[in-house]
């Protein structure tokens, strides 16, 4: 079993993560049956539970430091951090405007429906969930899949099971395709990140926690209201055409990078 693990251990790893969340949604159906802004908290960190299983499996226990070692605070990484909180505020912003305008033909605010003190509380919950998912995602099965594959490959890959992993299927075949898309293109600035921040993952934490609260602050009553199926799926159409724009740019860096360091590795 072990050997096994030792072969395969992203696959291993995505099984186990499905698990995981399966578990953690009932237990967190059952400690928070009714609506609330922690529901989904528990089971966002499926991915790092299933992360510090496989490691304690395979390797000795001491390891699982390897997994945390990446949330360490690095003053060379600041001008990431900042193009973290940068992205998602710019990409969300223009996608409420394109949104505004094509379905209100008008300018309008987004509706605020919280109060400051619960934004705060929605803001701790997000940098919790993100925490969650990056340390899994990116410290573990990013990690373990760019030792064999190029960092393009082994975001897509980490994106496709991502994508998969929300199990958006509730909201119709569409918005789940776009959806997951959308997590794909995630997935390429996440491990771009990462890769400019050496493997650190704050960076990854930053912009997931960005994008889920810009979400929230400019989208809320689109995302959680069912009956707006047509407006959910021009929302989700507009941020995949939106968050294109850096993907573009992000997608040509890895691949300039690849060529480059194969050309070194020819040199030596």
């Amino acid at each position: 079993m072990k050997s096994l693990l030792i072969k395969h251990p992203v696959i291993t790893y995505c099984l186990v993560c499905l698990l995981f969340t399966v578990l953690l949604g009932i237990a967190n159906m059952f400690l928070f049956p009714s609506s609330v802004d922690y529901m989904l908290l528990f089971p966002q960190w499926a991915p790092t539970l299933s992360a510090i299983l496989i490691v304690c499996t395979i390797s000795k226990r001491s390891e699982i430091r390897i997994l945390f070692q990446g949330l360490s605070l690095r003053k060379s990484n600041l001008k990431w951090s900042c193009i973290a909180v940068v992205i998602p505020i710019l990409t969300c912003g223009i996608s409420y405007i394109i949104l505004s305008l094509s379905e209100y033909k008008q300018w309008t605010s987004p509706e605020l429906n919280r109060s400051f003190g619960n934004y705060i509380i929605c803001l701790f919950a997000i940098i919790l969930g993100s925490c969650g998912e990056e340390i899994g995602c990116r410290g573990f099965m990013l990690s373990q899949l760019n030792k064999k594959y190029t960092l393009f490959v082994s975001s897509l890959f980490v994106g496709l099971y991502w994508g998969l992993w929300h199990l958006k299927f509730h909201s119709g075949i569409l918005i789940f395709f776009l959806y997951a898309f959308l997590v794909i293109e995630f997935s390429l600035i996440i491990s771009w990140l990462w890769s400019k921040t050496r493997n650190n993952i704050i960076s990854a934490i930053i912009f997931h926690s960005s994008v889920n609260l810009c979400s929230l602050i400019f989208f809320e009553n689109i995302i959680s209201d069912p009956s707006n199926h047509h407006l959910q799926i021009l929302l989700y159409g507009i941020y995949v055409s939106v968050f294109t724009i850096p993907c573009i740019f992000i997608v040509k860096n890895m691949l300039l990078a690849q060529r480059l360091s194969n050309k070194e590795n020819n040199l030596k």
